[in-house]
């Protein structure tokens, strides 16, 4: 029976304070998007009988459909969260903290070349199976999408931030990068992540090792050393529930 637990700074954290986390994003994210679409929310007294599943699916289906929209009426959140980003990684003078969890996979006979080969085509492809994947995986999502052949755009809410922001992610550029690989891992995905202009503001080391019939995986964000530490924290659970959907995605493809 395959087994998924996550852990962040060595503890295990309950699938339950994950799917509360998630659940508090939605609510705050659907009213951003309903503020932005112009939708009027429902009644306060109304109560909301959806499941978490399908506030999810209703929320992700606004975004695929709507996507143009929202992300115009972004660019103003775009312009101010670049600010914000470029002053603490300008000040902070190339250090860094780091935003790290690490999820094991129990119970499976699946090797890292699969692994990989399936997040690849998860992260990669834009068939719209793919995309809405991407984007239901954590409500702070709005655009994961590929550029060129090596860089992708993202456009998220990044440690609870209060608004989302706009970066470019450029695969297996390591410029600015301080975190290193651990010994018996593998690379799952690395890249220096870029605000508009091109500074570098972080970047992602993602590592993949087997240990016996399990899969650890360790996922890592760098952030500028003068973020705020509840920020590095809340991206804890980001990371946690983003990949804790992603796993079960790549689990349940096709060979």
């Amino acid at each position: 029976m395959i087994e998924i637990n996550s852990y962040a700074d060595g503890k295990l954290i309950s699938m339950e304070t994950i799917n509360q986390w998630e659940a508090k994003r939605l609510v705050v994210v659907m009213d951003l998007i309903h503020r932005l679409l112009d939708i009027k929310p429902p009644p306060a007294d109304k109560k909301d009988t959806r499941t978490r599943e399908e506030q999810i699916d209703d929320l992700t289906e606004l975004k695929i459909k709507h996507s143009d929209k929202i992300l115009k009426k972004m660019e103003f959140y775009f312009c101010i969260s670049g600010i914000a980003t470029w002053i603490p990684s300008f000040l902070s003078f190339g250090k860094r903290k780091f935003s790290a969890v690490d999820v094991v996979i129990s119970g499976t006979d699946l090797s890292i070349a699969t692994f990989k080969q399936r997040m690849d085509l998860l992260m990669l492809d834009e068939d719209l199976q793919y995309v809405k994947m991407r984007l239901a995986a954590c409500p702070d999502h709005h655009l994961l999408a590929n550029v060129d052949e090596y860089t992708m755009v993202v456009v998220e809410a990044t440690g609870g931030s209060p608004m989302p922001s706009r970066f470019y992610i450029r695969s297996g550029d390591m410029e600015g990068l301080r975190s290193v690989t651990e010994p018996g891992f593998e690379i799952l995905m690395i890249g220096a992540a870029r605000i508009q202009g091109g500074r570098v503001i972080g970047g992602i080391r993602h590592q993949i090792r087997k240990e016996g019939d399990s899969l650890k995986l360790k996922f890592l964000v760098e952030f500028p050393f003068l973020l705020p530490d509840f920020m590095i924290k809340q991206h804890q659970l980001h990371l946690m529930c983003e990949f804790n959907h992603w796993v079960r995605n790549v689990l349940s493809m096709r060979p």
